[in-house]
């Protein structure tokens, strides 16, 4: 009886890779109707869900019983932001859960990688981060990898959807009457910040709605420092959307892809003569509500489901390291992100 990969009996269920790992295993939390659609999937690709079973069970043993969660620190904003937090205690919880030890640290360009894994006492790696190091992406590329806030040719990636977070802060605005757009980027460096602007682009012309990219060449700060330079990069901001407000036919609703960034433009606004929920409204982006709950009115932003993104991450390392899945190619698994609307009642917003 032939073997099922994972991630197409996930994909047939309609379900996460969690899930079908947590059947094959036979551990608790799954309802009888989950655990009925991920056996009829393997019954439909010709498995047998018993076999498949016995088969996650016994597969093969892992040689340390310990993966290494690494953040690659050439983005400040990473090592505390809500989301990355909330990403790594997903990894943390789920290594405890599956009975393995989870090693961590910061990597920097031209740092050394902990002792474990240059000695390769790890079975595998969950990435966080981007570097321009080449030597350490090579050096990572031994290993089984997971990434979670960044796509990689060197392993598997678990993380929100940069075109869905894109459509639906388009959707928002859209919907709330707004038809002159603004995208504002003062981090372009950032690639997944970079990306979700490139999809808004794409969907606002694709829908036919005039949208301005207010986005800095470069970053004001050093995005390596521990301690960023916050002042220039609220001057940043204000030199990049300044001549958006004073344009003649400025635009209404901007999307910001960082919550941070939007705390910050709420500062800045009353400056130039403009108040939000008044003069323009903002959608911003990671759910970072404690840096939003203090602003009136507190814009809408889009949740990144972080705790979920590293217990997938792990999961699917743990597939490719027991011989679960054998898809030769890249597997990218997508979290949805969610919308959490703002207190700015809808309107018509002065021009």
């Amino acid at each position: 009886m032939k073997k099922i990969p994972i991630s197409r009996i996930a994909a047939e269920a309609g379900v996460s890779l969690a899930t079908v790992s947590r059947v094959l295993n036979r551990r608790p939390g799954v309802s009888p109707e989950l655990e009925k659609a991920v056996q009829t999937a393997i019954r439909k690709h010709g498995g047998d869900p018993a076999e498949q079973c016995r088969s996650a069970s016994g597969g093969r043993r892992l040689r340390h019983g310990a993966i290494a969660l690494l953040l690659l620190a050439e983005d400040c904003f990473l090592t505390y932001s809500s989301v990355a937090q909330k990403s790594f205690h997903g990894v943390i919880c789920a290594a405890r859960e599956n009975h393995l030890s989870c090693i961590h640290g910061i990597v920097r360009s031209g740092g050394e990688l902990p002792p474990a894994v240059r000695q390769h006492k790890v079975d595998g790696l969950i990435l966080a981060g981007q570097t321009p190091d080449r030597a350490l992406v090579e050096a990572l590329a031994d290993f089984p990898a997971c990434w979670i806030t960044s796509h990689s040719e060197n392993g598997d990636s678990a993380l929100a959807g940069n075109d869905r977070i894109a459509r639906l802060a388009l959707d928002y605005l859209a919907g709330r009457g707004h038809r002159r757009l603004a995208y504002v980027n003062a981090l372009p460096e950032i690639t997944a910040i970079r990306t979700r602007g490139e999809y808004f682009q794409f969907f606002a012309e694709k829908a036919g709605i005039r949208t301005e990219f207010c986005v800095a060449r470069r970053a004001a700060i050093d995005l390596s420092s521990s301690e960023p330079d916050l002042a220039a990069l609220e001057r940043s901001l204000e030199e990049l959307i300044a001549p958006c407000l004073n344009a003649p036919d400025r635009p209404t609703g901007f999307f910001v892809p960082m919550d941070f960034q939007v705390a910050l433009l709420y500062r800045i606004l009353p400056r130039l003569g403009f108040l939000p929920g008044r003069d323009l409204e903002i959608i911003g982006c990671d759910g970072e509500l404690a840096a939003l709950a203090g602003l009136s009115p507190r814009p809408a932003t889009i949740e990144i489901p972080g705790d979920a993104i590293g217990r997938q991450a792990v999961e699917q390392l743990l597939q490719r390291l027991t011989g679960q899945e054998h898809t030769p190619h890249r597997i990218d698994i997508v979290i949805e992100p969610r919308l959490i609307e703002g207190d700015a009642p809808a309107g018509v917003f002065r021009s």
